[in-house]
Formats: C-alpha cells, structure tokens, sequence
C-alpha cells in the first residue's frame, strides 16, 4: 500500500524521455520500499489501451499483496471523452495504486496541449493527485558533469563543450556517449578531448555505427529498420560498404592479435575506447565466422563496382547475408 508521503496519482512531463524514467524509478523503488516485498507494475499506453482498461488495471489487487503502480505513456493521447471517464477516478483513487501518467513534452503546441488537458487539470486539483515537470534546471554542461560524478569520473570542460556541440541535447544520446567514456577511461579518473574525439561518435555518424552494431549483433530485423534512412542518403550508403568491411577486418585481428588494452589499441592503430569495443565485438564471432563474413563482403564489393545493381537492393541483401553467419 502506498505511503501517507505519497500520492496515488501523478501527471509528470519532461522534454527528455530519460528524466521520465529515473522519475518513474524512484517512484517505484520508494513503493517497493514501504511495506511491500514486491511491487506490482503494470506499463500502458494512452494510444494503445483504452481509459476503460487503466481503470480496470487501477482497481485490481496487487498479485503480491503489497502496492500496485500503474503507469500510462502519452496521456495526451486520450480523446476527450477517455479524458472524462479518468477524472473521476483521479478524485477518488483505490489507495492500493499509484497512477502515473508519463508524458514527454515537445514544442510550444504540446506544452499548450498539456496546460489545457483535464487529466493535468483533475491532478492539480485533486488532494490525491499532484503534477511535476523535470528538466535540467542547471544547464546541459552541469547535467554532464553529476553523470561522470555519478562513476567517480571528472570530465575537462573541453570535454564538455564537445560532447554537446557533437553529440547535441539529447539525454538518452548523452548518456550513451558518457557511459562509452567512463568504460573507455578504465582506470583513469579523467575524462579529456582527446579521449572524446576517439570514441565519441557524432550525431550523422552515430545512424551508421548503430547499424553496424546490429549486424554484428545479428539481430537483422533492427539492422534492416537501421539501414533505412541510411538510403535515403547515397553519400551514407557507400560509407556503410567501408565501414562495414573495415570494422569486420578489425575485429578479425583483434581475434587472432590475442592482445589486449594498449597493447591491442597500439597494434591496431585504433583508440583505447575502440579496442574495448572491439574485444567485446570479437566474442560474438569464431574465426571461421569472421573470414565468411569477410568474403560476403569482397563478393558484395565486387558486384558493387562491377554491375549495375542499387545500392539498396545490395545493402539490404548485404545485411541478410552478415545477420545469418553463424557463430
């Protein structure tokens, strides 16, 4: 059951869909904290479930006797009468259900939809509701900081005005690039430019190296989604063919060099951070698995420059043949 501390609904909104989860987080770990041993969470959305099934999933028993959180995306994608048949339940909610209603807010028509909304309305006025906007109140280069501070790493403030002039405002973005850096550091407390412009990955580079990340994951329904704005561009669709072969060739050395660290990065010729992903790239291949690959891509090479065959058909083609190797 929830806390007298807490509420049993909330509207809460942020422009990053990172800050929403860390929020929704805490909330639950705070539930699962006050008297219940497991907690019961149930995720919706407002443009998939009807208000008839959060209500139906807000009234039921928790499964392990203790708090249930119920927590709805996109609020904002309730028609008007879904809208009324929730706000009653927002004035009189079951005392056993946290409800919380997740919406990321983008541009100056959302936020206005947002003010007018009778859900955002029914939480503020409600004594059992409450509505909370997160952002990053400090700045963007202060968030950086607290998220190396977070893995006891001090970032240079070169490093900083790189990161976003790179990588750009996006928190999810952010946090991937920090999270590459405090790996790629090891021991080192200090996170420097010329660590960042070896392993940090620009915004227009980024949609190819996940791509590339997804074929030698084999996960071939992700790549093929992945390789689809990449066609659009032709300039991207030759750069996929290079870099695809060259990451292919490196971690085919890295398999058979058997070095690690700076004695692997110095070998290759690549950054500390590369030869880290690389390591970990080679495990998903035997040898045998990577000189196959090899060959799909000379033949695909081959019939690139030789025959007059679209860039996407071969591509596409390319990406099938890599995700089936074996192991």
């Amino acid at each position: 059951m929830a806390g007298s501390t807490l509420k049993s609904v909330y509207f809460i909104h942020s422009q990053h869909r990172l800050l929403l989860r860390e929020a929704i987080k805490r909330l639950a770990d705070t539930i699962g904290t006050e008297g219940s041993e497991a907690l019961d969470l149930v995720r919706l959305s407002a443009r998939e479930d009807g208000a008839e099934r959060v209500l139906a999933e807000c009234q039921t028993l928790s499964f392990f006797g203790g708090s249930r959180l119920v927590v709805v995306d996109d609020p904002l994608g309730f028609r008007v009468d879904a809208q009324k048949k929730l706000t009653p339940y927002i004035a009189d909610p079951n005392p056993q259900t946290v409800l919380v209603f997740a919406q990321e807010v983008d541009g100056s028509q959302m936020k206005k939809r947002l003010s007018a909304n009778k859900l955002v309305k029914a939480c503020r006025s409600a004594e059992a509701g409450a509505v909370a906007e997160y952002e990053i109140k400090s700045g963007m280069g202060s968030w950086i900081k607290a998220a190396f501070a977070q893995r006891n790493k001090q970032v240079e403030p070169d490093a900083v005005k790189y990161l976003l002039r790179w990588v750009g405002n996006d928190l999810d973005n952010l946090s991937t690039e920090v999270e590459k850096l405090a790996e790629a550091a090891g021991e080192s407390d200090t996170i420097d430019l010329p660590l960042c412009r070896q392993v940090v990955v620009t915004a227009g580079e980024a949609e190819i190296y996940d791509f590339i990340g997804a074929v030698i994951e084999r996960n071939q329904e992700t790549a093929l989604a992945l390789l689809e704005p990449l066609l659009e561009k032709e300039s991207e669709a030759g750069n996929a063919f290079a870099l695809l072969e060259r990451q292919f060739q490196l971690i085919l050395r890295t398999k058979t060099e058997q070095l690690r660290g700076d004695a692997l990065a110095r070998r290759l010729g690549v950054s500390k951070g590369q030869s880290f992903f690389l390591e970990k790239q080679s495990r998903l291949f035997s040898p045998l698995a990577l000189r196959d690959a090899l060959e799909v891509l000379v033949e695909a090479d081959y019939i690139r420059k030789s025959r007059p065959i679209p860039a996407r058909v071969l591509l596409e083609q390319l990406t099938v043949d890599l995700c089936s190797l074996g192991r």
